[in-house]
């Protein structure tokens, strides 16, 4: 295979170049690798840039969805519960019509990892903190429905609902202050949370929106 170097406007094998003409279009060569490498350096710096921008836009929109679905959620439960929600800073985020003080959760349905087709719901900050800790009689976890799986006859619109009183809660959160749960609701944890939690929104409108049942304990059908 002949070595091909350019000149001028040619290319020519080195076999068929003269010493003198190697000697001439050394410097050039010298200086189309020496661009080469330049523009490479270049190109490559323009890459970790566009990279952490794609990153900080991720982070960006992970945020503004997390968000969106959190507020999709609350304004579901108060229209079930006829309750009214709370400002920004209450411990919990809607009174019902019941009089029941309840905090709303809501996730989207997420892989649960990179190598699996499995996904996952995952709930955040359900107690507070200490500054602004929570003070809620029942927790709503909202997850996003996963639209591979069969939905149950008894239910209805886009979110599995899940109702967790506040004593519950802290057997539940894990070292982080959070809850995960396969949207498969199997495993131990997952089917134990669906066993115990799961509840229709046709129960949720029925208790909680009752201003009869103020003052009263639900009761959480088993599932």
């Amino acid at each position: 295979m002949s070595i091909l170097i350019r000149r001028s406007t040619r290319l020519l094998p080195v076999g068929a170049m003269t010493a003198e003409q190697m000697q001439q279009d050394y410097p050039r060569v010298r200086s189309l690798l020496a661009t080469s490498r330049n523009e490479a350096k270049s190109l490559k710096g323009e890459l970790r840039i566009l990279a952490a921008e794609l990153a900080e836009a991720r982070r960006a929109l992970a945020s503004m969805q997390k968000r969106y679905i959190g507020r999709v959620g609350e304004e579901l439960v108060a229209e079930l519960t006829a309750g009214v929600i709370q400002h920004n800073k209450a411990p919990f985020d809607i009174l019902t019509a019941s009089g029941h003080r309840v905090e709303v959760k809501a996730s989207k349905s997420n892989l649960a990892d990179r190598y699996s087709a499995s996904r996952k719901w995952q709930w955040s900050n359900l107690q507070g903190g200490r500054v602004r800790p929570k003070n809620y009689e029942y927790l709503f976890l909202l997850g996003e429905r996963d639209v591979f799986l069969k939905r149950r006859d008894d239910e209805e619109g886009d979110f599995v609902l899940f109702c967790v009183p506040a004593p519950d809660v802290r057997n539940l959160v894990t070292e982080g202050g959070g809850v995960s749960c396969m949207t498969s609701l199997r495993g131990w944890r997952s089917a134990g949370i669906g066993r115990r939690y799961r509840v229709t929104e046709a129960w949720v409108r029925g208790f909680f929106g009752n201003r009869e049942n103020a003052g009263l304990q639900p009761t959480i059908p088993a599932a």
